[in-house]
């Protein structure tokens, strides 16, 4: 699901599974076995626990995990309403390019969220037009809302 949206081309993990997705599809066969195997108190054991784990979720964790869009999030974003999908995408490639979270963008992260976004055709010259483009108060960084302006006029001219 990683590489079925564009919204998600930022995230390049460091570290790859060997033998990808094999040892992932042995885990979950052979968790299951185990079960299986090991009789029914293990199946009641392990859908305690299940249940027990997503109950605190639901009543704590949820409310003090910080809101990302996830790649099944988009999937269903994109299924059931396109334009919320792709506001999320930009929000999401304008924050992750703001490393000193000050709600601002540089040239050099508005240059990296520009390419999250798979909008970078012409090279870095282009993007310092774009960016001088952009900054429509001219002083040298990006707020969001100029960003969410400027994207709007680059998909209007795409």
């Amino acid at each position: 699901m990683r590489t079925a949206s564009s919204s998600h081309a930022w995230y390049e993990p460091m570290y790859n599974s060997p033998l990808f997705p094999t040892i992932q599809i042995f885990g979950i066969f052979s968790g299951v076995a185990l079960l299986y195997f090991m009789g029914i108190e293990a199946v009641l054991g392990a859908g305690t626990a299940f249940i027990a784990g997503g109950l605190i979720y639901h009543s704590y964790g949820k409310k003090h995990t910080p809101n990302e869009i996830t790649p099944w999030e988009t999937f269903r974003l994109m299924l059931r309403n396109p334009d919320e999908a792709e506001e999320k995408r930009i929000n999401a490639a304008f924050h992750a390019a703001d490393i000193e979270r000050n709600n601002h963008l540089n040239l050099n992260q508005f240059a990296s969220a520009i390419e999250a976004l798979q909008l970078n055709h012409d090279g870095h010259d282009a993007i310092r037009e774009y960016f001088h483009f952009a900054d429509g108060d001219g002083d040298g960084i990006i707020d969001i809302d100029e960003f969410c302006d400027f994207i709007g006029i680059i998909s209007e001219a795409e």
